[in-house]
């Protein structure tokens, strides 16, 4: 009899053990689990936040270009201008000097 309590004892005590070391590792569990949830949701939306400035960078990237594009079109058109109003004044003086003769 004393023999088959103590056993009952025995195993009691490392039910118990046993239950305390299986919540404690439930817990660990869990606790990591909604750790990695938290890191996901962060990495989403730090993913999200750098496409949207991506998107920002691109578009303001895209309107500079416009910009340049435009202003060497005014650049070509200056040049042109330019250039036919020396053309015209040569001209002139040319014609101007033929009459002086």
């Amino acid at each position: 009899g004393k023999h088959v309590e103590y056993l009952e004892s025995e195993l009691k005590g490392v039910r118990a053990t046993f239950s305390e070391r299986l919540s404690s590792l439930t817990s660990e569990r869990d606790s990591l689990a909604s750790k990695i949830s938290e890191l996901e949701f962060e990495k989403e939306s730090v993913e999200t936040e750098l496409q949207l400035r991506i998107q920002f960078l691109q578009s303001d990237h895209d309107s500079m270009q416009g910009k340049v594009t435009q202003m060497e079109t005014r650049i070509t058109s200056v040049q042109e201008d330019a250039a036919r109003r020396i053309k015209e004044i040569e001209c002139q003086k040319e014609n101007a000097e033929n009459e002086s003769k």
